[in-house]
């Protein structure tokens, strides 16, 4: 139940996001970006630094993963701005909503898991 919790409060907060982006006329969409993870990073470094594991001492394969993950993570959202910016809220989430439909795609695929 928590984690139905967790996605309903995210999908408030992104679709809040995307409306404020339109408002945003004089910023570009880079500035929102690295504005979106400045406040980001100020509000996870309390948990993180709570955590006894470091997050950098893992295998070398799960850096690779976290740095593709990251870097992917990164250019969706900076593209997901700049589409809020060229075309209307409405059918630029239109278009990100695929995004589940490839998520399930590509854990066929890739993760050989189940629909």
């Amino acid at each position: 139940m928590l984690a139905f919790t967790y996605a309903s409060i995210s999908a408030v907060c992104g679709a809040f996001a995307a409306v404020l982006v339109k408002f945003v006329h004089s910023s570009g969409p880079d500035q929102i970006l690295l504005s979106h993870y400045a406040v980001q990073y100020m509000l996870l470094l309390p948990t993180v630094t709570r955590q006894s594991q470091s997050l950098f001492e893992t295998s070398k394969n799960i850096k690779v993963l976290l740095l593709v993950r990251a870097g992917a993570g990164a250019a969706s959202t900076n593209l997901l701005y700049y589409s809020f910016k060229l075309i209307s809220v409405g059918d630029a989430s239109a278009i990100i909503s695929t995004y589940t439909v490839l998520v399930g795609f590509l854990s066929c695929v890739l993760l050989k898991g189940n629909v």
